[in-house]
């Protein structure tokens, strides 16, 4: 699964370096940045503990810059998680997300009718 989700926010970052608007039915760019972010961590979470997560947590960044740069170098608008690069991301059920690493940390709660629940 972890390879399969790296993958997944790799094609998410390709999409972003050239489609403005990012995926559209996720609501737009940012959302898709965040789709990204969320893809890698989850896949960090596979290895955890192990060196292949150290590894992984410290390309993840590096990759997420480069697609950065490579959508400004098009002029592209920027894009950045809601509260920018340097706060925790919230999830509707609970955990939070930190852009920078990116790491995840769930809450004990959860959501089981969903995310409105």
């Amino acid at each position: 699964a972890a390879p399969l989700l790296q993958n997944a926010g790799l094609a998410l970052l390709n999409i972003l370096e050239s489609e403005s608007a990012g995926v559209a039915d996720f609501g737009g760019a940012n959302e898709t940045l965040l789709a990204a972010l969320e893809a890698f961590a989850s896949s960090a979470r596979y290895s955890e503990g192990t060196w292949m997560e150290r590894k992984k947590l410290s390309e993840y960044p590096s990759w997420l810059r480069h697609s950065l740069f490579q959508r400004s170098s098009r002029g592209l608008p920027p894009i950045a998680p809601p509260m920018g690069w340097d706060h925790r991301v919230s999830w509707e059920c609970g955990g939070w997300i930190d852009p920078k690493t990116p790491t995840m940390t769930e809450s004990r709660r959860r959501c089981l009718d969903g995310p409105s629940a």
